[in-house]
């Protein structure tokens, strides 16, 4: 009897480490985690085919994930495909079937912020392809299973298995591929590239101000160094899955708080361009200010 609870014991080791290993090597990745399943809503722009044309080319990938998608690499590091992590959204059976026939107050709430959240991240890549493009290098998003997109985009994991994704059932984002700002920032540092890191810090300012003024905020400004990158010397908002729109804002409080990590870091980091980056920001104040 011992020796069989012993080896039921082991067994269920071997299978808990198997899991464990799988998932560690996959990075937690499934195809059914991306498969859109919830019915429409929200309206989006329909990408132009020739424009899908250029970006499906080669294969995708696996390069990492997000709190909201899986993101893939375009083979020649052109362009990064996000897929939505549906699966974050998705309530388990138990709990609809709860919900149904044994519905709770505390339940219901926790159903009700899990679809919030899903249209608070669909509502921010709205933002992003319509208004923010340009300061996201945001070239296509799409959520709307009404609106075919008739493609599929080849995919590796970090297993190296393919996997053809019918881009109909699917809901994605596709962005310029950027170098981590920090990473960025660094090596223009350590080599006394100083023009070329001015003038990330001066598109820096410059962006930050833009989608300030057009009343679009970012509600995770804590982690804005880390969700930010460089695109050919053109800072950009990696991340684009926090914004929202909010014209009663004061400029001056969220342009300083969505900046003070970035200052932080530059404190820290390269305390020489601390003065450079200041007198940045005091004038695009002063600017704004004279304006408005």
């Amino acid at each position: 009897m011992y020796k069989r609870i012993v080896a039921v014991f082991v067994a269920l080791l071997l299978v808990v480490g198997c899991i464990k290993l799988h998932y560690g090597i996959t990075d937690g990745f499934r195809v059914n985690k991306i498969l859109n399943t919830f019915p429409s809503f929200l309206e989006e722009q329909k990408v132009s085919s020739q424009k899908l044309d250029k970006i499906f080319q080669g294969k995708f990938f696996y390069f990492g994930k997000g709190r909201q998608t899986y993101v893939f690499c375009r083979e020649d590091g052109a362009y990064v495909i996000k897929f939505v992590r549906y699966h974050k959204y998705n309530c388990p059976l138990w709990a609809k079937f709860l919900n149904k026939y044994a519905p709770s107050q505390r339940l219901s709430k926790v159903l009700r912020e899990q679809n919030e959240r899903m249209h608070r991240a669909f509502t921010s890549y709205r933002l992003a392809i319509e208004e923010l493009g340009q300061e996201t290098h945001t070239v296509a998003v799409h959520w709307n299973s009404d609106v075919k997109i008739n493609r599929a985009v080849i995919i590796v994991d970090r297993m190296g298995r393919e996997f053809s994704i019918d881009l109909n059932r699917v809901g994605f984002v596709v962005q310029r591929k950027a170098v981590p700002f920090a990473e960025a920032v660094r090596k223009l540092y350590r080599t006394h590239q100083n023009t070329e890191l001015c003038a990330i810090l001066d598109s820096l300012i410059e962006r930050a101000a833009y989608r300030i003024q057009q009343g679009i905020c970012n509600r995770d400004y804590a982690n804005a160094v880390r969700n930010s990158g460089v695109y050919k010397n053109d800072f950009m908002e990696m991340d684009i899955g926090s914004f929202y729109r909010d014209e009663n804002v004061s400029f001056e409080k969220r342009l300083l708080l969505f900046l003070a990590p970035f200052n932080d870091f530059i404190v820290h980091e390269m305390p020489e361009y601390e003065s450079y980056f200041q007198e940045l920001v005091d004038k695009t104040l002063r600017h704004y200010a004279q304006n408005h």
